[in-house]
């Protein structure tokens, strides 16, 4: 069989699949055929506008987080949090890319959300409805269980515990979508402190 032929192949069979999961949906594409890897990038990059698009139109206000914990450039362990916030019409409000010492990835991630929490509560952008989305299913439940009083693990104003569920809410994204949030939390690990960015 040639190189050619089986590529074929797996193509087709990518593309039955595809279909049949309703996951690729662009079998038809020329694009596909000539360059699936640009194709399915295309594809993840559609979803992902299509996600944050959603959210919003929900809300008044977006936040991406992520952590990363990993050995720093010295050789130590360490945490790094980023992410963003955006306002109504797709507006960067807020960016941030830090260090952080934390003792696990999980409370890395329940750092980062804390963070844009905390914030977002002190600064103008307090009494609008929030979403606050992180790719860890775990940490949004710890801090779930902080902000209810369950888990007294982080010193959290009763304000902002009043607001869980009215304004301020929790929302799982995939990782795939959040790319954004984890290359800042990724570039946090290895800074000196913390880079911020006001528009």
């Amino acid at each position: 069989m040639s190189q050619g032929t089986l590529e074929f192949l797996i193509v087709t069979r990518i593309e039955k699949w595809g279909k049949a999961s309703k996951t690729l949906v662009f079998g038809n594409d020329p694009l596909w055929r000539v360059n699936p890897h640009g194709e399915l990038a295309l594809h993840t990059h559609r979803i992902s506008r299509e996600y944050w698009n959603l959210k919003a139109d929900a809300f008044d206000v977006v936040c991406a987080v992520d952590g990363a914990w990993n050995t720093k450039i010295f050789g130590t362990l360490g945490g790094g949090i980023g992410g963003c916030i955006k306002a109504k019409g797709n507006r960067m409000v807020y960016v941030f890319s830090s260090p952080i010492n934390t003792v696990s990835s999980e409370s890395t991630e329940v750092e980062a959300i804390f963070h844009v929490i905390n914030l977002s509560m002190s600064t103008r952008l307090n009494n609008k409805r929030m979403v606050v989305c992180s790719d860890s299913t775990s940490a949004i439940s710890i801090v779930q269980s902080c902000l209810q009083g369950f888990l007294p693990i982080h010193e959290i104003d009763n304000n902002i515990k009043s607001f869980l569920g009215s304004i301020i809410f929790l929302h799982y994204v995939p990782r795939e979508i959040n790319v954004n949030a984890y290359s800042l939390a990724k570039a946090g690990l290895n800074r000196e402190a913390m880079a911020v960015y006001w528009a």
